[in-house]
């Protein structure tokens, strides 16, 4: 007996999946050096499992916050902060 995926998961899930693929031909044509990713923590996770250790090999950076409601300006001054530590 299985419990039912729900929906929502599945597709979050989905996405993270396309995500980490994205990156892994990205890497492969070298079009980045490193990464830096800026996800909510549960989609962060999600990403994580998908990703492999190649790519993880060149993440610099792993910030775990929603950034979605910034400014820009508010989104600069969070980057700046964040990629000083």
């Amino acid at each position: 007996f299985t419990q039912p995926t729900d929906p929502k998961e599945k597709q979050w899930d989905d996405f993270s999946r396309q995500v980490a693929k994205e990156l892994d031909k990205g890497r492969n044509i070298n079009a980045y050096n490193n990464l830096i990713v800026v996800a909510p923590p549960h989609m962060n996770g999600l990403l994580f499992q998908h990703l492999n250790k190649h790519v993880k090999e060149l993440v610099t950076h792993n910030l775990k916050n929603d950034i979605l409601n910034l400014t820009e300006s508010e989104l600069t001054e969070f980057l700046h902060q964040s990629l000083l530590k």
